[in-house]
């Protein structure tokens, strides 16, 4: 039995988060996710869609088509070198939250990868962990919408806008095996 252990972090406010926004997940080219009342704080021309209904859904009177967007930047605009963020607070809610996601199940995903203070973590991907107070609430705000939207359509599937390809993808469409085990681990 795996018991949910405390944990300290500490943002070293490196600035690499900041600096490489753009990547792949899942088969698709994927910016900084904005949830819709975020993207009031980026320019216009940086902002695309991430999420809308499938083409084929009725979608539901009191809700958008397109339910999440992304910022198409390998820097963030707001970033200002060594000075760091200029609008940190009001940053979106990927950023605050950053690196910690929460997933299916409320279980955490810690993003690694681009995370020099998050490599330095001496627990194993499954452990139960209790996110840091000031990582939860921004958390679980981007959890909650995408939550909200997938429980509204359980069996419809969606689309993602893929940056690289510049399209509409069906959600499934380049995932890898190794994507599958992750996404399996989550359940």
């Amino acid at each position: 039995m795996t018991r949910e252990r405390p944990f300290t972090f500490e943002c070293s406010r490196c600035g690499v988060c900041c600096t490489h926004l753009r990547g792949r997940n899942f088969g698709k080219y994927l910016g900084l996710m904005l949830l819709p009342d975020e993207i009031s704080l980026f320019p216009r021309e940086l902002i695309k869609p991430l999420y809308r209904y499938a083409a084929n859904d009725p979608v539901p009177a009191d809700r958008l088509r397109v339910w999440m967007y992304q910022l198409d930047a390998d820097v963030c605009p707001h970033y200002v070198g060594e000075k760091g963020c200029r609008i940190y607070d009001k940053r979106p809610s990927s950023c605050r939250a950053f690196p910690f996601e929460y997933t299916r199940g409320e279980k955490i995903v810690v993003h690694r990868g681009t995370c020099p203070e998050a490599k330095k973590l001496d627990f194993k991907d499954g452990d139960m962990i209790r996110l840091p107070g000031l990582y939860v609430r921004p958390a679980l705000r981007v959890h909650d919408w995408y939550r909200r939207h997938l429980d509204d359509n359980p069996h419809q599937p969606f689309d993602v806008y893929d940056l690289g390809a510049q399209a509409w993808v069906g959600i499934l469409e380049g995932i890898t095996e190794e994507d599958e085990a992750f996404i399996r681990r989550l359940k």
